[in-house]
């Protein structure tokens, strides 16, 4: 009879916990858009790289990234669909080594870093109703960002949610 309560229990403490962590993961990614944007600008701090620092692109077949679609899906969510030209996209040296002419795309809505692109679609969710907008840029797998002639290799989109 014990062991059937413990047992009980400690279902009952492993269901709990992971409803308030989804919960709260969950409000966290809502409600981060609410904030200023923050010069720490990565999600998560187990890894050092810097912030804001650039690296100068090959401006002789510079990289161009274009946001090819923005669709609201689902209400108050959108899909983003990015292409890429003189850029390879390195999922696998993500954090490592920078290496020239390749990395990853970094997501901003409205200034605030919300993840990284590692491939052709990204899906923004739980946006607030009004106007945003939307930027990947190009980054090292470093995480420096790739500038040409001073401006970084970014693509822009503003989509209205209601």
């Amino acid at each position: 009879m014990q062991s059937n309560i413990l047992i009980a229990t400690l279902l009952g403490l492993v269901v709990g916990g992971v409803l308030t962590y989804s919960f709260v993961a969950q409000t966290q990614q809502t409600n981060m858009l609410d904030q200023p944007p923050v010069a720490h600008d990565h999600m998560d701090d187990d890894h050092a790289h810097s912030h804001g620092e650039t690296v100068g692109a090959d401006a002789t077949n510079p990289p161009e990234l274009t946001i090819e679609s923005a669709r609201i899906s689902g209400g108050n969510n959108v899909d983003i669909s990015v292409s890429w030209e003189n850029f390879t996209m390195a999922p696998e040296n993500a954090d490592g080594e920078h290496v020239d002419g390749e990395g990853h795309l970094h997501v901003y809505v409205d200034g605030h870093k919300i993840g990284r692109m590692y491939g052709q679609w990204y899906h923004v969710f739980a946006l607030n109703p009004g106007e945003h907008e939307i930027e990947v840029s190009a980054t090292t797998n470093d995480h420096k960002i790739y500038i040409v002639d001073g401006q970084p290799v970014a693509a822009t989109t503003s989509v209205t949610i209601k």
